[in-house]
């Protein structure tokens, strides 16, 4: 009994581990792409819209690559900040930010970047 117990438990802890391989493999292909030129963060305070473009951009999604994450679950919500990418005037993608836990969302993938604790200061 015990020993089906413990596989239980470790069965339940790797479908945690891969539970959002899908989306954190297209989210590596979308910012393969190189289609974004604009960024619109819409947040939820007083600060209001903020829009990045030109050669801010590159910079920032560098920050956002797979090697510079590291996946982090949110147990209680914050204020939500919409980070939106446009291609032109399309809108082909986002992430949600939580900033009380320095946490970006893409589809249901929740990560924090390695680099640093401070995720708002990367679109000040």
């Amino acid at each position: 009994m015990r020993a089906l117990s413990i596989s239980s438990v470790l069965v339940l802890l790797a479908a945690g581990c891969s539970r959002h391989k899908e989306e954190r493999i297209a989210f590596d292909a979308f910012l393969a792409t190189n289609r974004i030129d604009r960024i619109v963060m819409i947040g939820e305070d007083e600060r209001g819209t903020k829009v990045i473009a030109g050669e801010q951009i590159r910079p920032l999604l560098v920050r956002l690559s797979s090697s510079n994450r590291v996946a982090h679950r949110i147990w209680s919500k914050s204020i939500v900040t919409s980070i939106m990418f446009y291609q032109g005037d399309q809108h082909v993608g986002g992430l949600g930010y939580f900033a009380r836990e320095q946490v970006l969302s893409y589809c249901g993938y929740e990560f924090r970047l390695r680099d640093t604790n401070d995720i708002s200061f990367l679109f000040r």
